[in-house]
C-alpha cells in the first residue's frame, strides 16, 4: 500500500515521541492510510481503542500475581485479541494483496506468535492514543 506523506509524518512523529520507537510502523501506517483513504475513521478509532486496551491489559497481566481477578483480566485480554483480529480482517478489505498476506500471517492466526505481534501493534496504538489525548 502506498503511504501518503501525511501518514508517514504521523509515523515519524510517533517514532520520535516513543521512548523505544514503535514496533510495527509499516502495519500501523497501513491501518492509518486505510482510515484516511477509504473514510474508515470509525474502524481506525476502534482499532486504536482496542489496541490501547490490549496494551494496558498486557501490562497488568505481566505485573500481577495469580488471583481470581487475573482470570477475569485474562478473559478480557483474550476477548480484546479476538476483537483486534476481527478489526484487522476488516482492514484487509482495503489493502493490497501483499498486505493482506502479511496481516494474515502476522496477526490473524490463532497462535502465540500472532498474539505477540498484536501486542506489539497494541504498543504502537497505545502511543498513538496517548498522542491523541495530549493534542486534544
Amino acid at each position: 500500500m502506498k503511504i501518503s506523506a501525511d501518514t508517514q509524518s504521523v509515523i515519524d512523529f510517533l517514532q520520535m515521541v516513543s521512548d523505544n520507537g514503535i514496533r510495527k510502523p509499516i502495519d500501523l501506517a497501513a491501518i492509518l492510510e486505510v482510515g484516511a483513504t477509504y473514510s474508515q475513521d470509525e474502524l481506525v478509532q476502534s482499532i486504536i481503542f482496542t489496541g490501547k486496551s490490549i496494551w494496558n491489559l498486557s501490562k497488568i497481566l505481566t505485573r500481577s500475581p495469580d488471583s481470581v481477578a487475573i482470570d477475569k483480566i485474562n478473559r478480557e485480554f483474550r476477548d480484546n485479541i479476538d476483537e483486534m483480529q476481527n478489526q484487522l480482517r476488516k482492514i484487509t478489505d482495503f489493502v493490497e494483496m501483499a498486505d493482506v498476506q502479511r496481516f494474515n500471517i502476522v496477526y490473524l492466526q490463532k497462535d502465540l506468535g500472532s498474539m505477540r505481534n498484536i501486542i506489539d501493534l497494541a504498543h504502537d496504538l497505545s502511543i498513538l492514543k496517548d498522542a491523541q489525548k495530549k493534542n486534544m
